[in-house]
């Protein structure tokens, strides 16, 4: 069991990259370890500090951000709609827990610029 891994740990579970086209809608599916369905998921950004927090599960929907949780399957996907080029870069899949929070992913995110 990875016990305590929070973002200061070297060992991160996987890397997804992720990309969309600037204007589309990027998805992030993370899949996380059985016994969390009934948690809070959540997206966020960076080091993942509370200003970070994109979209969380509990909230469904906020600006440009949605999120559903597939508990039979145990994969939550985040949506990201309308991207630009600030959206380009690093995001965490997390799992609140108390505690230290589990993060199943790490996310890089690449925005592709139109015809």
């Amino acid at each position: 069991h990875s016990w305590e891994l929070g973002l200061s740990s070297t060992k991160v579970q996987k890397i997804i990259s992720v990309f969309g086209y600037e204007g589309k809608e990027a998805l992030v599916s993370c899949s996380y370890d059985e016994g969390y369905e009934s948690y809070e998921k959540y997206l966020c950004r960076n080091d993942c500090g509370s200003d970070d927090v994109l979209i969380k599960t509990t909230q469904g929907s906020k600006n440009r951000y949605s999120i559903s949780d597939d508990t039979n399957k145990q994969v939550f996907t985040a949506t990201i709609s309308n991207l630009n080029k600030n959206d380009a870069g690093k995001y965490w899949c997390g799992v609140t827990r108390s505690g230290y929070d589990y993060y199943p992913a790490e996310v890089k995110l690449k925005v592709v610029t139109g015809k």
